[in-house]
């Protein structure tokens, strides 16, 4: 008996795409820089003083690919107290078709981060599917980036929480 790889591959691809999620990948891609040039003898800019790519010769731009995924919160919405403050400690779990990943020519490696409903995340590993040799799709663990804001309102709270503590103390 044989197995059908092309068929069972399709079968997957269709299942994924049937209840997905659009989800931004934010995939940085290196141009030269508008205001200098490169020097590929010193493996830097002709003007190291350039204020445009800081005399590296090129800079970084994002390039955001929305693509439809699986996805499936593992920790949703959970705060953590760390000695600097609150964080979010949400984690998500999203499944790209591998056929998604090829059309725009990226590994998910080289995403920066993923957006998905107003949040930015970092992935935390990533797993390909496998079958007979073939990777159909890639399954990514993500992880909420805590915004700056967040972690100092999250201090100033625990800070405010401290002092009403030892203002108790002392009227004891």
């Amino acid at each position: 008996m044989t197995i059908n790889t092309t068929k069972i591959i399709a079968a997957i691809s269709s299942a994924n795409h049937t209840f997905t999620e659009q989800v931004t990948l934010h995939y940085l891609t290196k141009s030269s820089c508008t205001a200098c040039t490169y020097d590929p003898i010193d493996n830097e800019s002709t003007n190291i003083n350039c204020q445009v790519c800081n005399g590296a010769g090129f800079i970084y731009a994002d390039s955001p690919i929305i693509i439809p995924c699986s996805l499936e919160q593992i920790k949703p919405y959970e705060q953590e107290l760390l000695p600097t403050g609150m964080y979010d400690n949400t984690q998500v779990s999203i499944t790209i078709d591998q056929l998604e990943l090829l059309k725009y020519n990226i590994d998910v490696e080289d995403v920066s981060h993923f957006s998905w409903n107003g949040d930015n995340y970092r992935m935390i590993s990533s797993k390909p599917g496998v079958l007979s040799g073939i990777v159909y799709e890639i399954d990514v663990l993500l992880e909420i980036i805590a915004s700056g804001q967040e972690a100092i309102m999250g201090q100033e709270s625990q800070d405010d929480d401290r002092d009403q503590s030892e203002e108790s103390d002392l009227l004891q």
